[in-house]
């Protein structure tokens, strides 16, 4: 028993030194509700959840390369439990890190084009100048940056009450000058 003892004494040893100095991958399978209650913490630099690649096996394939990295397979539920879709948010979401407004359109020294320019662009590209263009994937799927697609809607909203304040100012003008004329 001395000699069993202190071959299983120096494999923990040995485990321990070996953790220590070298990064280890591990697959966490549990079932929900945990038998053991509830898990307060899990830390990962990457996590793959489910068949990522879709081969019909959970393997090397599922898990993301790059530290920082999740990939779900399934849909992805945040203050729900029933996901309607690949996600599904119950409560506000907030952006950060990029311009989200379209305010300048007001300042003196915006440029906009005329009303004649933009409906010219408006025709000729199919899409509203300010609003990003379609762009697909690798799949042929279409795409979008949320933030710089809604900035666009919003700039073009923007100028549109600019061009509609314009046409009313023009009308003014107008009616004045009709009523001048004696129509």
């Amino acid at each position: 028993y001395f000699f069993l003892n202190l071959l299983f004494i120096s494999c923990i040893f040995m485990f321990i030194a070996v953790s220590a100095f070298s990064a280890e991958d591990i697959t966490l399978i549990t079932y929900y509700p945990s038998p053991y209650g509830m898990y307060k913490q899990l830390g990962t630099k990457s996590l793959g959840v489910g068949d990522n690649d879709i081969d019909g096996d959970f393997d090397a394939g599922d898990i993301p390369t790059a530290s920082g990295e999740v990939w779900f397979a399934g849909d992805v539920g945040i203050g729900t439990t029933t996901p309607a879709g690949k996600l599904d948010v119950n409560g506000a979401i907030y952006q950060r890190g990029a311009v989200l407004h379209a305010d300048y359109v007001f300042t003196p020294d915006y440029e906009m084009e005329s009303i004649e320019e933009h409906t010219a662009y408006m025709w000729r590209e199919k899409h509203l100048k300010a609003v990003p263009g379609t762009k697909l994937d690798e799949s042929g799927q279409e795409m979008l940056e949320i933030g710089a697609h809604r900035k666009g809607i919003l700039e073009e909203l923007e100028k549109a009450h600019v061009y509609i304040d314009q046409l009313n100012e023009r009308m003014k003008v107008l009616e004045v000058t009709l009523k001048g004329l004696g129509g």
